[in-house]
């Protein structure tokens, strides 16, 4: 995400809940000082006097302790409320992964396909009052492309004229994206690709005043100005708070919930008991954990689909994973049987290729079946008869991945694997693994759409993957998803997509395929119209019967 990856951030809510990256960095503030420093009393939204009681939802989130921009980081948890913050010219609809206007009203494409023109909505304002203009969608794309910026997002602008030159620090300002006037923009592109549109145009457009004057601090404290229906009014380590934004362009009753309180919490175990106190109304829970839910409270368990994957990082500069022979018998050391059946109780469908069910380009292989002895022979042969010791990273070991990643280490140990689990914090693991110094980790990876490019580029592509400590060249896997990119033909490219998963599992193992999430959360029966999907919180529709809690 550093001349770095789109999908990642745009298409991908995520990395979901461990294996995301972004900066860490300090966020608190006096929750009603504005990004100036000036006090803004009164701009918390409180009920008129015999009015109603403000309508008021409570999620609880595991702290990732992250700035709330969406171009250096793809936290599930910061996604979940810039999301509500921040627009781009178009936004992916989560249900159906289809585009869907914003901040543009409409767009034309050339007869070369070459060429796109935005036609901006007129009359949006930004949270802090200022006009939203054609100005600020350019700042947007400079600022992010911007070497300085370290956005996780970069290599998915190639087809835009000029932005290998701004990555590279060769350029200022973005050659091929101009403004005619003040609510058009016009975008050149260098290739015709079949997802141009799904990459640039959900892009946050953020404030160039505000934004520029941040500098640095900007997603830190209060920061995070937008022109989404919530604007941000708190910002500290234990809740971050979003309110209605009454100027929002589609109108005061876009939402219904007055104010969102994400509470932050440093372990499960704290946010579970916050849940039972009746302190918070929703929050992600680990599969680990359904099964003895749906005994306490069975209507309060809630499932939605997502387009995700879990699967090992195997570092392959680092041994003992930079052996192709040691990566291919770990394969057969994992009981995947045993972890989606035994440990996830069975929410979780155990992985035959990488890409899931829900995504282009699925293969319905047999799963592979674990056999210690074969693995243990397979190292053997390799010229480790010892077997092999590695360490593996982790930030937690109370959640699902860490569990995962414990029930890993005991079953690979008779194959001759002898795994040491190390936890670190956030940040330290953020610094690691994009610096490629992670030798072994469990990844996950959600996508934002069902198409395959966002995990397959965005992550393996070796313009990419070096910064997940994937560490993986090979000319003829890049060949392959670059000729998916520019394929518009779907089913073609799906295709393209089938043989970049066999590469990347079956011919080069350079990953592991685990399983194929469904998540869960308990919600509170007096929160209504809140249906979870690819862990998008839904507040469109959502509404809360105070008068219940």
């Amino acid at each position: 995400m550093k001349a770095k990856k789109l999908l990642s951030l745009l298409l991908a809510l995520v990395m979901l809940f461990a294996l995301a990256a972004c900066n860490s960095g300090e966020t608190t503030t006096d929750e009603n000082q504005d990004p100036s420093g000036q006090t803004n009393e009164g701009d918390t939204q409180t009920p008129d006097e015999g009015g109603a009681e403000a309508m008021e939802l409570r999620f609880g989130q595991i702290n990732p302790k992250a700035p709330l921009d969406r171009t250096v980081g793809t936290y599930i948890q910061t996604g979940q409320i810039t999301e509500w913050v921040y627009e781009g010219m178009y936004r992916i609809n989560p249900e159906t992964g289809e585009l869907e206007p914003c901040l543009a009203e409409s767009y034309d494409v050339s007869e070369d396909g070459l060429t796109y023109t935005f036609h901006l909505r007129e009359g949006v304002k930004f949270h802090d009052g200022t006009d939203f203009t054609s100005a600020d969608v350019k700042y947007s794309f400079e600022r992010l492309l911007t070497p300085s910026t370290n956005a996780l997002i970069g290599e998915d602008y190639n087809m835009i004229v000029g932005a290998v030159e701004m990555m590279n620090g060769e350029a200022t300002e973005l050659a091929g994206l101009t403004c005619p006037d003040d609510y058009t923009v016009v975008i050149e592109t260098n290739e015709v690709l079949a997802l141009t549109m799904m990459l640039i145009s959900p892009t946050p457009i953020y404030p160039e005043e505000a934004c520029s004057e941040a500098g640095a601090d900007w997603g830190l404290q209060l920061n995070a100005i937008g022109t989404g229906p919530y604007k941000l009014v708190e910002n500290t380590d234990t809740q971050i708070v979003i309110e209605k934004f009454d100027g929002y362009w589609g109108g005061a009753d876009a939402v219904q919930v007055d104010r969102v309180v994400f509470m932050q919490y440093d372990d499960t175990a704290t946010m579970q008991l916050a849940y039972q106190n009746g302190d918070i109304d929703s929050y992600i829970i680990d599969a680990t954990q359904v099964a003895d839910f749906q005994e306490t409270i069975p209507d309060e368990v809630k499932s939605f689909p997502t387009y995700g994957h879990f699967f090992t990082i195997m570092n392959q500069t680092i041994e003992p994973f930079n052996d192709i022979k040691v990566r291919e018998a770990f394969a057969y050391a994992i009981d995947l049987e045993a972890i989606t059946g035994d440990l996830l109780n069975g929410t979780m469908e155990p992985a035959s290729c990488l890409l899931a069910p829900t995504v282009m380009g699925h293969e319905g292989r047999e799963v592979i079946k674990y056999d210690p002895e074969k693995a243990k022979q397979m190292l053997a042969d390799a010229g480790y008869p010892d077997g092999v010791s590695f360490e593996a990273y982790t930030t937690s070991l109370t959640g699902q991945g860490g569990q995962m990643l414990v029930a890993m280490q005991a079953q690979a140990e008779p194959a001759g694997f002898t795994m040491e689990i190390t936890q670190v914090d956030s940040a330290t693991w953020t610094e690691m693994r994009n610096s490629g110094q992670v030798p072994f980790a469990l990844g996950n990876w959600y996508l934002g759409t069902p198409e395959a490019d966002s995990i397959l580029h965005g992550f393996f592509h070796s313009s990419n993957n070096k910064y997940f400590s994937v560490m993986y060249e090979s000319e003829e896997y890049d060949a392959l998803v670059e000729a998916a990119r520019h394929e518009l033909d779907t089913e073609k490219r799906i295709e393209l997509y089938k043989q970049a998963d066999d590469m990347l599992v079956l011919e080069d193992f350079v990953t592991t395929p685990i399983c194929y999430p469904t998540s869960f959360y308990l919600l509170k029966p007096y929160v209504q119209n809140f249906n979870m999907y690819n862990s998008v919180l839904p507040l469109w529709d959502c509404t809360v019967d105070m008068s219940a809690k």
